[in-house]
């Protein structure tokens, strides 16, 4: 069995796509399915993270920049045109086919491209979170949408088209899965807080969340600050560390899951990762940097497991202060979160469904 999985991650798009992928492909190589990832070679692509987990990898020349969408509809995310991009992708997949499934993870794409393929795959399944767009799909899974928005995507897919919606089918990675078994009880509540804002973090906001913490003088607490590989700011942000009595800096891991498990509560971006983080019971103070963070910032605040502050700029790291204060005085408070998060997503459940719906 053969499944390609078309995805990007770079400087604009951030690296959430490819990190849920790969949970998906971890899942499905333990089947014994073949996975091919095939993305753009963009700046600040983390293709190079997917080759070290020993998949293998489709490289699409890089032609242009992605840039901010002001208008929302990301068109310009895949560098070229839809129907190059899909010109492209058949050539790079052509001595694979038939491909079994093809997977879509990528706001840039909708029907026309899916249709383009749809000859050459048996299946298709789409992982979309912002329902702005059709699709030629089989299924589709919204992981951070509920079954009350079924009605979003009612015009947007096919009649039989196959729906998987809301955290329960997080595609969360194999480690945090294992992780979460081993789990045990914390026993110094407040002492240990990551901050974490995406792969990507144009705007720097981990400096900032370094520099506010900073003030506060909090005693005894420890920092575990994590640094992705396309961050621009690494240099910056690890001479902050140096200056900050307890403050790891930790760049481009693979331990993301033991990290998280040692932190009692969490500061950074509302994106794929929280699931991460709910998964082991870390509640996460947050904020949105990009839109299509928005939905999962607030389903996680209407479940008691997180706190969503809204997005940026309108977030200020006095209103990070703040919240991070008044859950360091309230610790049972602080155990709800954990719980609900741990109630929202259980591991692998959300990936195994998906996987054994894939085969």
């Amino acid at each position: 069995m053969i499944v390609a999985i078309r995805t990007d991650a770079s400087s604009t798009i951030g690296t959430g796509h490819v990190m849920r992928c790969i949970a998906l492909a971890e899942e499905l190589r333990a089947r014994n399915v073949r996975v091919i990832f095939v993305c753009r070679d963009f700046p600040g692509s983390v293709a190079d993270k997917v080759e070290r987990k020993r998949f293998e990898v489709q490289y699409l020349p890089y032609e242009s920049d992605t840039k901010n969408d002001l208008n929302g509809d990301y068109t310009s995310w895949l560098g070229v045109t839809w129907d190059i991009d899909a010109q492209q992708t058949l050539q790079a997949l052509g001595s694979s086919f038939p491909i079994d499934w093809l997977v879509v993870d990528h706001y840039s794409i909708d029907n026309r491209w899916e249709s383009e393929l749809r000859n050459r795959v048996r299946s298709i399944l789409v992982i979309d979170d912002l329902a702005n767009r059709n699709h030629d799909c089989d299924v589709l899974l919204d992981q951070n949408k509920n079954t009350d928005s079924l009605e979003l995507y009612r015009d947007l897919v096919p009649k039989n088209c196959r729906m998987l919606l809301g955290p329960k089918f997080s595609l969360v990675r194999r480690e945090f899965a294992l992780e979460r078994h081993h789990r045990t009880e914390r026993n110094n509540y407040g002492k240990r807080i990551l901050i974490f804002w995406g792969g990507v973090d144009s705007s720097n906001e981990t400096a900032k969340t370094l520099h506010a913490l900073k003030a506060l003088n909090l005693p005894d607490i420890s920092l575990d600050v994590v640094v992705g590989k396309s961050n621009p700011f690494r240099d910056e942000i690890e001479m902050a560390c140096r200056s900050v009595k307890g403050a790891s800096f930790h760049y481009d891991v693979e331990n993301m899951a033991e990290l998280v498990s040692k932190a009692d509560l969490a500061i950074g971006a509302s994106g794929v990762s929280c699931w991460e983080r709910c998964c082991l019971g870390v509640p996460t103070i947050m904020a949105a940097i990009a839109p299509n963070q928005v939905a999962v910032g607030q389903t996680i605040h209407e479940f008691g497991a997180g706190l969503y502050l809204g997005q940026l700029p309108k977030v200020s790291m006095e209103m990070f202060q703040e919240a991070l204060v008044d859950l360091l005085k309230n610790r049972q408070r602080v155990d709800r979160m954990s719980r609900a998060g741990m109630n929202l997503v259980d591991g692998l459940g959300g990936t195994r469904v998906v996987t054994e719906m894939l085969g």
